[in-house]
């Protein structure tokens, strides 16, 4: 296991091709900062935009060079939000860094593609590790948005796990620079 904090670039980019070669990528760290956007700081935007973004630009980049290196193929799957679609209150910084990677992974779609590497990234509502389970455990603060979810509920780890693996599977070979929903319908409504 490497430890590393992704808000120092070059860091990121030691630990990453520390571990390769890999068969394939999930870029899955991510932090908030909340603050309303009247009030977000510029050394707040900056920590989560290198954290959320730019860490999964550079590890993505040596992941992709070492696949490439090794004749190509592969899969990215980047854990955006389902934050990137929605602007929610307090959430500015965190709402710029996901819609960023989204876009960035259609990017990577498109230019990593021609040596037969995919890149998607899903985007979850609401998932219940421990620490949202409760930082949502007030129905004051969850009421609301699972009123908003035709399902009623927030999505479990093991089903964001296995659109994650469907991702990096043959099963999803032609699947190429999509940003998929796992919001139990939140978006439709």
């Amino acid at each position: 296991m490497v430890q590393v904090d992704l808000a120092d670039a070059d860091a990121a980019r030691v630990a990453a091709a520390s571990v390769l070669p890999a068969d394939y990528l999930v870029n899955c760290a991510g932090i908030n900062v909340l603050e309303a956007f009247l009030d977000v700081t510029v050394e707040a935007f900056d920590l989560v935009y290198a954290v959320n973004t730019r860490a999964a630009m550079i590890v993505a980049q040596e992941y992709a060079r070492s696949r490439i290196a090794g004749g190509g193929g592969g899969a990215i799957v980047n854990v955006s939000s389902i934050s990137s679609f929605i602007g929610f209150d307090d959430h500015a910084s965190y709402c710029a860094s996901k819609g960023a990677l989204d876009a960035m992974t259609r990017v990577m779609s498109n230019e990593l593609g021609r040596f037969n590497i995919r890149a998607n990234c899903i985007n979850p509502i609401i998932t219940m590790t421990d620490l949202a389970a409760r930082a949502w455990s007030d129905p004051a603060k969850s009421g609301p948005v699972l009123a908003r979810i035709p399902l009623s509920r927030f999505a479990e780890p093991a089903e964001v796990a296995q659109v994650i693996a469907f991702l990096l599977s043959e099963a999803s070979a032609m699947l190429n620079g999509l940003a998929i929903p796992i919001d139990g319908g939140f978006l439709v409504r």
